[in-house]
């Protein structure tokens, strides 16, 4: 059986690593290319919102291109020609 100070080291152990590990998080991000910063950013706030980890999404992108490879697929200009479907753009000009 643990006594108090036996926990409070864990706890301290536990403090140490978690310092550690954000430490170097941090170095990570600062080695980073600007262009890399926004990719970064969603990923976290995914991991923050609790969404779909990144294996899955891999997965499932892994999915779509094997349908794509099987012909399990079409494609958007292939679904709008068979919905009838066209594409408007909308002109710069200036209202």
């Amino acid at each position: 059986m643990k006594d108090c100070a036996g926990r409070r080291g864990e706890n301290s152990n536990a403090a140490f690593r978690n310092m550690i590990v954000r430490d170097n998080l941090h170095k990570i991000v600062d080695a980073l290319p600007e262009d890399r910063l926004t990719d970064l950013r969603d990923n976290l706030d995914d991991l923050q919102d609790g969404e779909t980890s990144m294996a899955d999404k891999n997965a499932a992108i892994e999915e779509g291109l094997d349908d794509i490879r099987n012909g399990r697929a079409t494609t958007l200009a292939e679904y709008r020609r068979t919905r009838g479907v066209y594409e408007t753009r909308l002109s710069n000009r200036a209202a």
